[in-house]
């Protein structure tokens, strides 16, 4: 605009070339012409020159189109942040001068289609996935003049799910298992995993940061094999590293042991309890006037003897003995035979019964 052209006219015959010209432009909004045919351009359009020689009327015309070019274009807003996928409601717009450029219109299109799309007419876009773009605004008039907005997609994750909520049971002295949990969407920009264990005495895991879909290993503390230890529990924890309100968990449980046996109520000699000895006269109780030999209980026998008299020991060794008028001739380990004594004897088993505490 407001740019100046000389027109050169050619008179013939040459002896005529000081004959008066007047000068005149058809669409004056587009351009003017000046008496020496200089023509300034106003606005875009076409117009018609026109010559005329003031002698005869002969006439000359030439036809101008104008055409404002771009010198510039910006892309607005500069920079946007997307966090769901499709089409989005936010869309750039383009500023094309000078405002009365010839031809303002612009083709979009996107550096990393792979993240969003951009329709190349409206400039609407459609998210992908996570991730960064530019949306490239280049004028249809000079592709040398071209803008972008910056994109930025952080889609967030919505859910997480073990690969199995089964509850993991070892014994008192530890175990190991693995498991591992998934972060949907599989667009999120941040789909890793923070695991933990609400009670570390009883069940770690590791390692406490896990891609989605990879393994963690849950392990079992060993506590041991002795007598009385309760069963326990930890509740394992998989989280959105992202979120941690988006949650999956599980039960690890580590068994317990046997009871332990009821304290000792004799003697503690090392790691024995001692019961002593206790009598069972129910398997000979007779006189052994004249006769020989004895009825001899059976290991079974015994065995009941010992726990009904001090239950939960089990039995040590047994012995006879007798008593007599007088006490002198008690009889010890080993007495199989009864002798003639015409005095009565009474025969008792005595049983010696121990547990390990």
């Amino acid at each position: 605009i407001d740019t100046q052209l000389p027109l050169t006219l050619v008179i013939l015959p040459e002896q005529f070339q000081t004959t008066p010209i007047t000068w005149d432009s058809e669409n004056k909004a587009v351009a003017t012409v000046d008496d020496n045919g200089v023509v300034t351009t106003l606005t875009n359009g076409t117009t018609t020159i026109t010559a005329t020689a003031v002698i005869n009327g002969k006439e000359a015309t030439c036809s101008v189109e104008v055409r404002v070019p771009v010198s510039g274009l910006t892309v607005n807003p500069k920079l946007v942040t997307f966090t769901t996928l499709g089409v989005q409601a936010t869309v750039p717009y383009a500023v094309v001068v000078p405002s009365t450029a010839h031809n303002k219109n612009v083709t979009w299109s996107s550096s990393n289609p792979a993240v969003a799309t951009v329709n190349s007419t409206t400039g609407a876009i459609t998210v992908i996935t996570s991730g960064a773009t530019n949306i490239i605004a280049t004028s249809d008039a000079d592709n040398t003049k071209s803008d972008y907005c910056a994109v930025t997609v952080t889609i967030p994750p919505a859910s997480i799910a073990l690969n199995s909520t089964a509850t993991f049971t070892a014994a008192s002295t530890g175990g190991s298992t693995t498991r591992y949990a998934t972060v949907s969407p599989a667009q999120a920009a941040n789909r890793n995993v923070s695991w933990s264990s609400s009670n570390t005495g009883v069940a770690t895991v590791s390692p406490a940061t896990t891609a989605s879909g990879s393994n963690a290993t849950i392990t079992l503390v060993n506590r041991g094999s002795a007598c009385g230890i309760a069963a326990a529990s930890a509740t394992i924890y998989a989280r959105s590293a992202a979120n941690s309100g988006i949650v999956a968990s599980f039960t690890a449980t580590s068994n317990g042991t046997a009871a332990c046996p009821p304290p000792c109520s004799g003697t503690v000699q090392g790691n024995l309890c001692w019961s002593g000895s206790t009598t069972q006269t129910t398997w000979d109780n007779r006189s052994c006037g004249g006769e020989s030999g004895f009825v001899v209980p059976t290991r079974e026998q015994m065995l009941a003897a010992c726990n009904a008299g001090v239950g939960g020991f089990r039995l040590d060794y047994a012995y006879w003995s007798s008593e007599e008028a007088t006490s002198s001739n008690a009889h010890g380990v080993g007495f199989t035979q009864c002798n003639t004594m015409a005095m009565p004897k009474t025969f008792n088993y005595l049983v010696r019964c121990v547990k390990y505490i």
